[in-house]
């Protein structure tokens, strides 16, 4: 009987954790799909381009900025450990942003001439700030997440995208150009990232100070160390090999084809984040708990999986049908070029947003190394495929090759992490 109370609760608190940060995030994201079509009209794909080459680096360097320890909060069993992994990733944080600052302060000039891009030459300083702010508020989200704060974020989301939807349409009327994209973008990430250091500070100091010491510090450096070791290279590759995509269209093609792409992808990460990094944040909490609990995961893993499945295959096969007269109804008919390629970018955001879960179990079960080199192929694939399209100057092509290879891999990942979560000897794991 208690044994059926307490599947019954499990179940109830995981979906109303879900609703929670769901909401959040459906709202915000309703809020900047409404915005899209004022903004396509107030900028241009090569306006896009330079903000999509921006936030391509942005992403790379969030990744490098805290060396990934933010990817372990949520495992320790004690607080106490949580919050030093808090304190590490901070400091991992300000030593990057200020190596950044130097690096950018002596080839900033060379960045612009490499990216094709001589717009972002008088920009290219507000990556500090908001790379900073990308990384703190990275740090902050999975510091909820352990703490299952989904309240708190569900309204930074909120917050985000309506300051970035608002900052970006007020500077579109006075005639920012790229400038004004960049700039809502960094107000959005102040907003969201204030919110969280408010509740943190506000409700767990005593903690924190407590966590601080160099005894806490060094014992998760050294139990983690399989994050900077190999998550970090790995998500680099990951994180890199993604974000060169609009870096390389830029490059070998020019910024309109970038900002093609990355209109594109923004748009259906719009519709893929709402629910997958919702479901991401809360099976990763739940997951992390069972394995301390020394239960198997693999039955939330295909729940999961399954779930998000079933809710994205409609969506998926309308755009795949329908892309082309949506896009020029909807943003404009210098937009439909761009969906004629998501007819084809929409499968492979699919397949990346049913694999959420499989790469949440990646760092809970420890296989960080097999991603390692997993990424090593997925980055030869998705540059390979741009490499080639240049080369026989076809982006449509180069776009293609690029989608069919991540839905490949991607699906594979799936298969391989089900089987082995389905076989995973929790008995000799410390946590």
């Amino acid at each position: 009987m208690n044994n059926i109370i307490d599947k019954i609760s499990f179940k109830s608190n995981y979906l109303k954790n879900i609703t929670f940060l769901f909401s959040g995030t459906i709202i915000g994201k309703i809020i900047l799909i409404i915005g899209t079509p004022v903004l396509s009209r107030l900028f241009t794909p090569e306006d896009f381009g330079i903000l999509g080459v921006f936030t391509a680096l942005l992403g790379f360097l969030t990744i490098y900025a805290t060396l990934r320890y933010t990817r372990a909060i949520l495992l320790p069993k004690h607080l106490e450990f949580s919050a030093a992994l808090f304190w590490l990733s901070t400091y991992a944080l300000l030593f990057t942003t200020v190596t950044i600052t130097i690096v950018i302060a002596f080839a900033k000039q060379s960045i612009v001439n490499v990216l094709n891009t001589p717009q972002l030459e008088t920009l290219i300083f507000l990556i500090i700030p908001a790379m900073f702010l990308a990384g703190l508020y990275d740090i902050l989200e999975y510091w909820s997440a352990k703490n299952s704060n989904y309240k708190e974020l569900s309204i930074s989301h909120i917050s985000r995208n309506s300051g970035t939807l608002v900052s970006q349409v007020s500077l579109g009327f006075a005639g920012f150009g790229p400038g004004g994209l960049i700039i809502g973008l960094i107000v959005g990430k102040f907003l969201s990232a204030t919110i969280l250091f408010y509740q943190v500070v506000k409700n767990q100091f005593d903690l924190f100070k407590k966590s601080a010491k160099t005894k806490y510090l060094f014992y998760v450096a050294k139990r983690y160390k399989n994050f900077p070791v190999y998550s970090l290279p790995s998500n680099l590759m990951s994180k890199g090999s993604g974000s060169a995509v609009p870096i390389l269209f830029s490059a070998l093609f020019s910024p309109h084809v970038a900002g093609l792409y990355w209109f594109t992808r923004r748009l259906i990460s719009i519709a893929t984040d709402s629910l997958g990094k919702s479901v991401r944040q809360v099976f990763a909490q739940e997951a992390s708990s069972l394995v301390n609990q020394k239960k198997n995961v693999y039955q939330l893993y295909l729940k999961n999986t399954l779930g998000l499945t079933a809710l994205g295959v409609l969506p998926v096969l309308i755009i795949t049908l329908f892309a082309p007269p949506l896009f020029e109804i909807v943003f404009g008919v210098e937009w439909r070029e761009a969906g004629i390629l998501a007819q084809w970018m929409v499968v492979m955001g699919f397949v990346e947003f049913i694999s959420h879960p499989s790469t949440e179990l990646i760092y809970i079960l420890n296989y960080q190394k097999w991603q390692f080199y997993f990424q090593i192929v997925v980055s030869f694939f998705r540059i390979g495929s741009i490499l080639y399209g240049s080369f026989i100057g076809d982006y449509y092509l180069a776009i293609v090759l690029l989608s069919l290879s991540v839905i490949i891999l991607y699906l594979g990942q799936i298969i391989f992490i089900g089987i082995k979560s389905k076989n995973f000897d929790i008995s000799d794991e410390k946590r």
